[in-house]
């Protein structure tokens, strides 16, 4: 079976952040279809702190992420 690598890329990624200890990773989509892997560190004023895998903490505006995305740090805010 074939594995497009696009997702190959996106599953090395974040083993790779777990290996880097940046648990509980996932990959956020803006609108156009950009991806990034990274776990939420905290929300507020319409932003999240992300730490990627990296290593490196970066601001994003919730507004210019995926409606999905968007509902799960609603969700990741309520059970934190």
């Amino acid at each position: 079976m074939l594995v497009p690598m696009r997702g190959m890329m996106g599953a090395l990624v974040v083993a790779l952040g777990l290996l880097m200890g940046v648990s509980h990773a996932r990959e956020f989509t803006n609108p156009e279809g950009q991806k990034m892997v990274a776990k939420p560190v905290s929300v507020a004023d319409g932003k999240v702190i992300f730490q990627k895998v990296n290593g490196k903490k970066v601001s994003y505006a919730v507004s210019n992420l995926s409606q999905e995305d968007q509902d799960f740090l609603k969700e990741w805010v309520k059970h934190r």
